[in-house]
């Protein structure tokens, strides 16, 4: 059974080919405060708070940047038409 998230019909007619991909990507987002970054992703030592505190404070420019793993599942059908055509 494919994953409902792929929104592909229960019932495709004429298939010639299903290929499913499975990679691993990488969501990334920034913030610009320490707050954001910690009510986002979790908790962190008062070591670091105070190292990313202190970046932020330097460079207004400068924004905390985390990253997230996924798995990026895709499925490519083939079918033909009535006119037999891909």
């Amino acid at each position: 059974p494919l994953p409902a998230s792929l929104e592909i019909p229960q019932f495709i007619y004429h298939v010639q080919r299903l290929h499913l991909t499975k990679t691993h990507a990488k969501e990334s987002k920034s913030f610009g405060s320490v707050g954001a970054l910690t009510d986002k992703c979790g908790d962190y030592s008062a070591d670091e708070i105070a190292r990313m505190a202190a970046v932020l404070e330097k460079d207004d420019e400068a924004r905390l940047v985390a990253h997230r793993e996924f798995i990026d599942l895709r499925a490519y059908v083939f079918c033909r038409d009535s006119m037999g055509e891909m």
